[in-house]
């Protein structure tokens, strides 16, 4: 599988202090890694650099060697606040959308379908400013199970899910990684059933320990 590397001499927020500093990680494409460290180490700075929403001069990726830009379309990545990913005004349209993104992937019987089934009936065409941010994050990882082929990352994704949702996204994770694709994940959880196997990288002072 591909090999990711990511090298960043120093990244900080204008009038800030250093936030992150020498980072030198090479990731196995086909591996799971839990991304921890303590709040405001820059964890999720780092998905944001990596991803291309937050701009950082210095910053080198490439895949197996060869060069490539911050969010390639190689890799996925779903921020912390959810609301940051949502495109539409409720679910429903949400999914009309992504059917439309992921062509043919989402078939719109499938999304009939989704509307009978729990937790969509009861929130399905409810506005998203009625939900809560449980079902606003649940909502944003409605394509994840059509994005397998993709190195994900994930921001803190089972914040304010709820057993059932939790269950449901460590069981996707597990099965994409047995189909040998992996993902970064954000999260303080240690010991997520399931992804036990996972490796773990301690962000502490601006520096990554694998």
């Amino acid at each position: 599988m591909s090999t990711l590397t990511i090298q960043l001499p120093g990244f900080k927020y204008p009038y800030g202090k250093p936030l992150l500093r020498s980072i030198d990680l090479q990731l196995d494409l086909s591996k799971l890694y839990i991304l921890q460290g303590d709040n405001g180490v820059g964890k999720s700075s780092l998905l944001e650099i990596i991803s291309g929403h937050l701009p950082c001069k210095g910053l080198s990726l490439s895949l197996d060697g060869v060069q490539i830009k911050p969010g390639d379309s190689r890799l996925y990545y779903l921020p912390q606040k959810a609301t940051v990913s949502l495109l539409a005004v409720n679910p429903a349209e949400e999914m009309k959308l992504w059917a439309l993104a992921l062509k043919g992937k989402l078939k719109l019987h499938e999304l009939e379908a989704m509307r009978d089934q729990e937790p969509w009936g009861n929130i399905w065409e409810r506005p998203y400013s009625k939900l809560s941010s449980g079902q606003l994050r649940l909502v944003s990882q409605v394509a994840l199970p059509y994005l397998t082929e993709k190195f994900w990352l994930l921001d803190e994704p089972f914040a304010g899910l709820d057993a059932a949702s939790r269950t449901a996204l460590l069981s996707l994770i597990k099965r994409k990684k047995e189909q040998g694709c992996g993902a970064l994940i954000v999260s303080h959880e240690s010991g997520l059933a399931g992804l036990e196997d996972a490796s773990i990288i301690r962000l502490e002072e601006g520096r990554c320990i694998l």
